[in-house]
């Protein structure tokens, strides 16, 4: 499984669920990609401390430290190494799951297609109003002229308060995806009953 995942603003009502974002850097400088995803589940008890020693021996065996060592990690890592991690991260606490270096989480469900109207496309002109991104980046409103409403797939629409909207000149945050963009976003979305490995520093 590839650790990438594209990294998205979900507002209230997109997922049912908690989703938790952790995007922290290595002592290299290099940065872990961001994920996001729902609780694999935790035990209230926590693991016992044999569990514990054997998870961070599991783990050093394939090195948490040096250059993008997340993805020489995951390529290194037996299947059955894998599985024996992620049944000892279900029976930790979540203040023992929180220490890990190494997680589970299961992937939110696929993105519903939701293609804004030509209407919606001229309103978010106004840069007064909206802060505009483009499958993940920032943009000029004024990018919106090169565009027909139907080259989008997915839309979502924040409206900013306190902290968020403090040095902004805009008070809603509009996030697009274009047709190809949110194909190879629900491409890598992985069922809903099956669960990815992710990394943090």
């Amino acid at each position: 499984m590839k650790t990438s995942i594209f990294s998205l603003l979900l507002t209230a009502g997109v997922l049912t669920t908690t989703l938790h974002a952790i995007s922290q850097s290595t002592t290299s400088g290099q940065n872990i990609p961001p994920w996001i995803g729902i609780s694999v589940g935790s035990a209230k008890k926590g693991a016992s401390l044999d569990l514990m020693k054997e998870y961070a021996a599991i783990v050093g065996k394939y090195g948490t430290t040096g250059e993008l060592w997340w993805i020489k990690f995951e390529e290194n890592i037996s299947k059955a190494d894998q599985r024996r991690l992620e049944q000892i991260f279900k029976q930790m606490s979540v203040t023992q799951q929180s220490k890990q270096k190494v997680a589970f989480i299961i992937p939110p469900p696929s993105l519903k297609k939701i293609v804004p109207t030509h209407a919606q496309l001229n309103e978010w002109k106004n840069d007064k109003t909206y802060g505009l991104w483009i499958d993940g980046k920032r943009t000029k409103n004024a990018a919106l002229e090169r565009y027909v409403h139907t080259a989008f797939a997915h839309v979502t629409v924040s409206k900013l308060y306190g902290a968020a909207k403090q040095n902004k000149s805009y008070s809603y945050q509009v996030n697009l995806m274009t047709n190809e963009y949110y194909r190879n976003h629900n491409e890598q979305i992985i069922p809903k009953n099956e669960t990815k490995m992710v990394f943090r520093s």
